[in-house]
C-alpha cells in the first residue's frame, strides 16, 4: 500500500508543480517549495534550445519568471504518467502563445511540444527533471 501512496503523492506533486508553472499568478515561492534544493533541470536539445541547458533550482524559478515575460499563456496537459518508487515519468502537450517575438518566432505565434518528462523526487520534493521536448512547427 506505500508504494501505490507514493506513486499517487508523486504524480500529485508533478501535477502541482505543473499548475503552478502554468498559472501566471502563481507566486514563485510555491514553485520554489515543490524543489529539493540541491534540484537539476535537464533540458535535452531541442528546437527551442539547440543546444540544451542544465539549469540549478535558482535558475529554474529565474526561468519560469522569464517565462512570464515571454508567454502570454500556457498549459500543459497531462497524457499519462508511469510512477515506481521516487521515478515519475510524464508525458505531456505544453501549449504556449508569445506573448513578444522570440525569433525566429514571431508575438503570436502558438507553440506546441509533446514532451517526455522524467523527475526524480526526494523528501516529498523534485530534485532532478530531465525532458525531451518535441516541438511542433509554430501556428500563428
Amino acid at each position: 500500500m506505500t508504494h501505490a501512496r507514493n506513486r499517487t503523492h508523486g504524480t500529485a506533486l508533478v501535477e502541482r508543480y505543473l499548475a503552478l508553472i502554468a498559472d501566471p499568478a502563481a507566486d514563485l515561492d510555491a514553485i520554489g517549495a515543490l524543489l529539493d534544493p540541491e534540484m537539476r533541470f535537464v533540458e535535452r536539445p531541442n528546437l527551442v534550445s539547440p543546444r540544451g541547458s542544465e539549469r540549478d533550482r535558482e535558475r529554474v524559478v529565474a526561468s519560469v519568471r522569464a517565462g512570464r515575460g515571454l508567454l502570454q499563456d500556457q498549459s500543459f496537459e497531462v497524457v499519462d504518467h508511469v510512477a515506481a518508487g521516487d521515478t515519475v515519468v510524464s508525458r505531456v502537450v505544453w501549449t504556449g502563445t508569445l506573448a513578444v517575438e522570440a525569433p525566429p518566432f514571431p508575438a503570436g505565434s502558438r507553440l506546441r511540444a509533446d514532451s517526455s518528462m522524467h523527475f526524480t523526487l526526494r523528501g516529498g520534493r523534485i530534485a532532478r527533471q530531465e525532458n525531451y521536448d518535441c516541438f511542433h512547427p509554430p501556428a500563428s
